[in-house]
Order: C-alpha cells, then structure tokens, then sequence
C-alpha cells in the first residue's frame, strides 16, 4: 500500500502588508508582461467566428488582426511574440528562406487568408504596424526544433535527410553548420524585410538541437549561433538607426536542463547576447520554479528574467485552468525570487474549445482571460487580493520534454523505515503576518482505516486539529 500527496495551498490576505522601507516607487513596481504566441492562435478564434457568416475577405482579415493586437493593449500587455518560423517553414508569404505553406491554411482553419495574401498583405506587418500604434512591442517567433507531427512531412527535413536529428524523430541536428545556417538566412531576411522589436527563440520547442551524447561537446556551436544572431540584430538596429534591437530566449526551467541540451545561458547573458530570459515548463504553469538561479546568472548583466506562465494546471487536471487567483500566486512567487516580469504562452487555452476538445476554455473568454494577465504588472496588487498556490505533480513520473524528470509526489511505503516523504513547494508569503490566513489542503490516498498522518512543514509538526 501507498500514501499518495497532492498538496495545494491556498493564502488569502486581507488589508495590504506594510510596506517595507526600499519598496521602490510606483512605477518602479511595474513589470514587463509578455505573451507569445504560436502562428495561429493569436487571430483563430476571431476568423472561425467571422467565416460563420461566410469565408472573410482581405479586409475583413486585416480587421481581425488589427482587432486582435487592440484587445492586448486593453489588457496592457508590453510585448507580442507571434510565431513566423516553425520546422523551418512559415505561414508568412514571400520568404526565400523558408518554405510557405500558404496552400495549408484553409485546412488549418484559416479561412480568408489567401485573398488576404493575394491582396500584397501578410501578417507579420499588418500586426506590426498595429502594435506601433498601441505602442507594443513586437518580436517575431522562431521555433528551434518544432516536433509536432508535421515536422516529418517539411521539406527541408525530407530534402535533408542527413542532417536528421535520428533520437528526436522530426527534428534537425544542430550540430551540422547547414542547420544552423538555415536558421541565420531566415533570420537575417526576416530583419531586412520587417523592422520588428526583435526575435524570441523557443527552445522549449521541442528543446533538444543536438542528440542527448553530443549536446555537451557541442555547446561552443550553439553559442557561436547566438553572436551571428546578435551580429545580425545590431546591423539591423544600425541599418533602421533604431534602438537596441531585443534577443530573447524560451528556455527550460533549470540551469541543469540548459547545461544537458548544450545551451551556455550564462555566457548568453555575460556577453550581452540576449536581453531575456524565459524559463518555461512546455504546458504548465510551475509555482516552484527556482527563479533565483536565473536572476544570479543575469547580475552585472542587462539581461532579464520573465519566468512563464501557463493556463494548464497538472498533466492529471488538463481540463482544468489556471485561474486569476492562481496566476496571482505564481506571479507572487517568481517576483519575490527576482523575476523583472512574466512571460505567458499558450494562453488560447483559456478559450480556444472551438477548435478542439484539448483547449478547454470556452470561446466567450476572448478576450476576456488577457485581462487575468493585467494585474501580473504590478507587485502591489498581487499582494492585496486571494492567491492560490497550486503543488501538483506536471508530469507524474513522466519526463519534460528536456528529458529531465520532477516528479512532485510524496509516496510513503508502510513497510519503509521511518514511514515519511518530503514533498518541496515554495510559497513566498510571511504565514506570521497577523494579516495573512492560510489554508493548507492535500489529497492522500490509498489509505486503511488504520492509518494516521502526521505532517511537518519546515519541521515543524502541524496540530491534529
């Protein structure tokens, strides 16, 4: 027989704590608040709902994407990260450097979008020029080593056989200088033909570039990418005279995760390659993440912190999403740790149920649950309102995609010496404050009627009443 935990802790505040001395100024408080979004998801909602009255022309698709960046500057979202390159393709027309595959969209949902190409018009600038005029930044997407089924059918990795990365079934292996080139060419094309705020690299799609043996040894060649990268963004800035131009990269959520797939983040940060980071689980939001190993490796640096979060609760509960409360407790935690902002992705969860039974937000949330990202701004509201700290095991034993297991059980054998587990979860809060309740709540099962539970939280047993 096993003990099963599953802790969740719920913190409810009441009058706002005072304020410590060097509690910086107003609008020192306030923190970059991103969103990144794959090709699609950031209009799709929108356009199915126009093609109910019939396929959408060139206008009517401009309309909804302008539309669709309004409602991000409703919810005061500072930056836009929309994906342009995925498996070395693009939704994007005119590209040289990467297969278009506007002949898929209209069976990817997307109706309306080859009159609005045909019309000179793509995506990338029509977003862009709406995001100056709200005054967000927007940076163009690149997918690393995307692994969805289709990677399997893209040209450059049928044409390319050699350059497979054969552990990773549809990805490519960076270790070839054609890979990483390829990469480079659509990134340089990209920074003449669209004056965009900068580039995110995702690397947590689908994280490894290099087979698990190699990725060590081959870590000198992905850093040496990231400089042709930076050289490319400030040629660019020089060219258009504008202002730094920004690098940021989707990483996972360790510096142990980093170090095994070959990504020297410390030397990214130290040489000025990249202006963020974003440590992220690939689907759920994680309230333990160690924010603080990431702000210590940016110090002296100009580099900052935005660990993300997700709609998606626990592999166990994804019909279940994060909810105001929840994103409070997790913003809480990463800004107490360091973190200069949050990063949110995949967030068409919340409304997305149109589209399939794996999103299970209904469409009524457009573009309602951005306004769960609002308050995330500002340190001083979080701490005002309910938060809800969620300790759900995200994979069960199940590995991340990094390959890295966290598994976020306690299991207590009864014929085990001592008869205990531990279970770690962060919660920055002062539980002394005269101000502060808390409730702990946890699920054991697999008990018999004989059984009994003691818990001890940092040593200290809890009373039994």
């Amino acid at each position: 027989m096993k003990l099963l935990f599953l802790l969740v802790l719920v913190v409810m505040s009441g009058r706002l704590l005072a304020e410590d001395k060097d509690t910086p100024p107003e609008a020192e408080r306030s923190r970059v608040v991103t969103i990144s979004w794959d090709a699609l998801n950031m209009w799709w909602p929108q356009l199915h709902a126009a093609h109910q009255e019939g396929e959408p022309d060139a206008e009517s698709v401009k309309k909804i994407l302008q539309e669709s960046v309004d409602a991000h500057a409703i919810a005061k979202i500072d930056r836009i990260v929309n994906v342009v390159f995925e498996r070395f393709e693009t939704m994007v027309p005119n590209f040289k450097t990467a297969t278009f595959i506007g002949q898929r969209l209209p069976t990817l949902g997307l109706p309306g979008f080859k009159h609005f190409h045909d019309a000179g018009m793509n995506q990338v600038q029509i977003i862009l020029e709406r995001c100056r005029e709200q005054k967000i930044a927007f940076l163009a997407g690149l997918r690393m080593n995307d692994r969805h089924p289709l990677s399997r059918k893209a040209k450059f990795y049928l044409e390319n056989p050699s350059w497979h990365l054969d552990e990773f079934p549809g990805g490519m292996d960076y270790k070839h200088e054609e890979v990483r080139q390829a990469v480079l060419a659509f990134v340089k094309e990209l920074l003449e033909h669209h004056d965009v705020d900068g580039i995110e690299f995702d690397y947590v799609r689908s994280c490894h570039v290099f087979s698990s043996s190699e990725a060590v040894e081959n870590t000198p060649l992905l850093t040496t990418f990231m400089r042709e990268t930076r050289k490319h963004l400030d040629e660019a800035e020089k060219k258009r005279s504008r202002e730094r131009l920004l690098l940021g990269v989707r990483i996972p959520q360790t510096i142990d995760e980093c170090t095994a797939l070959g990504f020297d983040v410390a030397t990214w940060c130290q040489e000025g390659l990249v202006d963020y980071l974003c440590p992220s689980d690939s689907l759920y939001t994680d309230f333990n993440t160690q924010v603080e190993d990431f702000v210590r490796m940016t110090e002296g640096t100009e580099c900052k912190v935005y660990p993300t979060v997700h709609p998606l609760v626990a592999q166990n509960h994804d019909d279940r999403l994060m909810q105001p409360v929840h994103y409070r407790a997790a913003a809480k935690n990463y800004y107490a740790f360091g973190a200069n902002g949050i990063s949110a992705y995949n967030f068409m969860y919340h409304w997305n149920a149109m589209r399939s039974p794996a999103y299970p937000g209904p469409a009524s949330m457009w573009p309602k649950a951005l306004g769960h990202l609002t308050e995330l701004r500002d340190p001083k509201q979080l701490q005002q309102k309910e938060r809800h700290y969620l300790y759900y095991s995200l994979r069960g034993n199940n590995p991340r995609p990094s390959g890295a297991v966290h598994t976020q059980t306690m299991i207590v054998k009864r014929d085990s010496d001592g008869h205990h587990g531990e279970l770690t979860f962060r919660m920055a809060e002062d539980l002394a404050a005269s101000n502060i309740s808390a409730v702990l709540q946890f699920k054991a099962s697999h008990m018999v009627s004989d059984d009994e539970i003691e818990i001890q939280i940092n040593d200290t047993t809890v009373a039994a009443n």
